[in-house]
């Protein structure tokens, strides 16, 4: 039987002593990452605090310090692109995932993104560790500040409560980790990413003892006994055709401005919805199995509390009238919730509400049935615990704790990739291997004058990463839109949009949402996000949408990759009206830069136009 080695618990290091590490943050000529004004860094360790006015200065106090992690927020899509040139970037190794960075060598410093650690605003971190950010000097933003000699005291402070806020941010996430592991926190490194860390805390915390399921341990050739769940690959590739993203979908509005004549419009919340969804029960993919595929055995299946299932069934939507939940796609390839059949697997929480609700299937082609675990609860119920002591503690840093208990269900969806190769040095080291041809791929960043090649590394998708667990994240995901469609089906025909855990509704319906769906602050209920009813909106799209006040003006306009508001924080004159162009704003990452030929860090105004709804031409 043909094994992969996956859910293996991460060894967490002792170093004996932290790595020395530098916070430090770049101003900039507005937000080109190439035009430094000046930097400030503070020792995590000794809490020295400087300013440089010459990017090559500060870097050599970076290679004084080797080896040493220098953070900052945003760094690797921003501030390292003050300090190293696009070539060094090139050139230097890396730990990267598509085109996100997480870490660059160069001369013995790892230059290391912060906001991968803590993947919130420096705003928000500062209100979570109870310090004070100020505002943004305008110079930094409108590029007027354009020389150190330009710069004064309270614009320099102002760099620095960024880099004190990182410092104590990153204090109090390692405090919190060490107490939730048990470990000294001066004997443990952190990880590249939060979803990593809490992957690790959930191994410490959760991982079943060798009598509780003695199928997650595994003897080596040494007759160790070692923490590792073992599954077959074909197991694990079955859930992970189950997987399917969070749900967002324009039910009603289209561009169309609604809620006035209804009375206005309220929006809902789920509480942590994904933690919420993984105290119930998940599949143990040790002990999965295929069992006879017809409709009574899945029923059989999907009513037996001690095994979860997922099933491969066609399944049919029997008219109109009854609620869409199917993962269709439409002409485009985009995601589609109203398709009226589906073939393919499916997991049993999305089964069971299906049938609840009215639909047919009409065959069951194959299904797995699995040991039914609950390997998060000790997980969720610590964290939560924590959270709301921290809470009645009146402690901010509960957000901290929020970010592990969020991140951590993704990482059992990790997929392959092949690994990049960059670097002339790298790509010659790889060209000498008696298996270059059949291993890798060459590709160039700049495809038409073949400048700045890397290699695709395919043997590195021959194992799968050490978290992967498609029966955990497909479940989890599952249980989240069954939720979600709940929600829906209790809004009825005044529900409008709704996007993952989150539903919009005319008012109309709201009691009868509230009398359906359980309300509250508690994990996994929902809450009423707008106390105050919204006058009107229009629904374009996912992701874009826009909240009026009674007297016309904008109250909330989201569009994801858009920027609706200008420096001086007003409106911009079309924001939020997907007729027009939109403006965006970007900063080039290295790849972005590799490929049109400019450098790392430039800003780039842009327009973006809806497909559907702009009609409107550049000018």
């Amino acid at each position: 039987m043909t094994h992969q080695l996956i859910a293996s618990k991460p060894i967490l290091i002792k170093e004996g002593k932290e790595e020395t590490v530098i916070i430090y943050d770049l101003e900039t000529q507005g937000l080109n990452a190439t035009l430094p004004v000046f930097g400030c860094t503070k020792n995590y360790h000794t809490g020295e605090e400087r300013t440089f006015s010459c990017m090559i200065e500060m870097r050599s106090y970076f290679e004084a310090n080797a080896p040493c992690v220098a953070y900052a927020h945003r760094g690797n899509s921003f501030d390292v692109f003050g300090i190293l040139s696009k070539d060094e970037c090139y050139n230097a190794p890396k730990i990267i995932s598509g085109t996100t960075i997480f870490e660059i060598k160069h001369n013995g410093v790892c230059y290391r993104d912060s906001k991968q650690l803590i993947p919130i605003s420096i705003s928000d971190l500062a209100e979570s560790v109870k310090m004070e950010k100020g505002e943004t000097p305008k110079g930094f933003i409108d590029g007027s500040i354009t020389s150190f000699d330009q710069v004064t005291q309270e614009m320099i402070e102002y760099c620095l409560i960024d880099c004190r806020v990182l410092v104590e941010g990153l204090r109090q996430l390692k405090m919190i980790w060490a107490s939730l592991i048990g470990m000294n926190p001066h004997e443990i490194c952190f990880p590249l990413t939060i979803a990593s860390l809490a992957y690790r805390t959930w191994c410490e915390i959760s991982w079943p003892t060798i009598e509780q399921n003695p199928r997650w341990y595994w003897t080596d050739s040494r007759k160790r006994v070692r923490k590792i769940a073992r599954s077959r690959k074909e197991i694990n590739e079955i859930f992970r055709e189950c997987e399917h993203g969070g749900r967002v979908q324009v039910f009603r509005s289209h561009g169309i401005r609604i809620g006035e004549k209804e009375g206005g419009i309220v929006s809902y919340d789920a509480n942590s919805l994904y933690p919420s969804e993984m105290l119930k029960p998940m599949p143990d993919l040790t002990s999965a199995r295929h069992i006879g595929p017809t409709y009574s055995a899945l029923r059989v299946c999907l009513s037996d509390t001690k095994t979860v299932c997922a099933a491969k069934v066609r399944i049919i939507r029997p008219d109109a009238s009854t609620p869409p939940m199917l993962p269709g796609t439409d002409a485009e390839g985009r995601k589609d919730w109203n398709v009226f059949e589906y073939h393919g697997w499916l997991c049993e929480p999305e089964l069971k509400l299906m049938l609840e609700i009215g639909y047919v299937i009409e065959s069951v082609e194959d299904i797995i049935a699995c040991r039914a675990i609950l390997p998060f609860d000790r997980f969720v119920k610590t964290l939560y615990a924590l959270r709301l002591e921290m809470q009645r503690n009146n402690d901010p840093a509960e957000k901290l704790v929020k970010l592990i208990l969020n991140s951590c269900f993704g990482r059992f969806g990790i997929k392959e990739r092949p690994a990049r190769v960059e670097g002339h040095e790298a790509i010659s080291k790889a060209q000498e291997r008696d298996d270059f041809l059949e291993r890798y791929e060459m590709c160039y960043y700049d495809g038409i004058a073949c400048e700045y090649p890397y290699l695709l590394d395919y043997n590195s998708m021959r194992r799968a990463p050490a978290s992967q667990f498609f029966g955990f994240s497909s479940f989890i995901l599952s249980y989240g839109r069954a939720s979600l469609m709940r929600g829906i089906i209790a809004a009825g025909d005044s529900v409008i949009y709704c996007d993952t855990d989150s539903v919009h509704l005319t008012i109309e319906a709201q009691q009868n949402f509230e009398n359906t769906m359980k309300i509250g602050s508690g994990l996994g209920e929902w809450k009423l996000e707008t106390p105050e009813p919204v006058h009107s909106a229009i629904y374009w799209e996912a992701k874009a949408y826009s909240h009026y006040n009674e007297d016309g003006s904008r109250r909330l306009v989201k569009h994801k990759g858009v920027r609706v508001r200008d420096e001086e924080g007003e409106w911009y004159e079309h924001a939020g009206d997907l007729t027009q162009p939109q403006i965006t704003r970007s900063v080039l990452t290295l790849y972005d830069a590799l490929r049109r030929g400019l450098e790392p860090g430039t800003e780039l105004v842009g327009v973006k136009r809806s497909r559907r709804f702009c009609l409107e031409e550049s000018k």
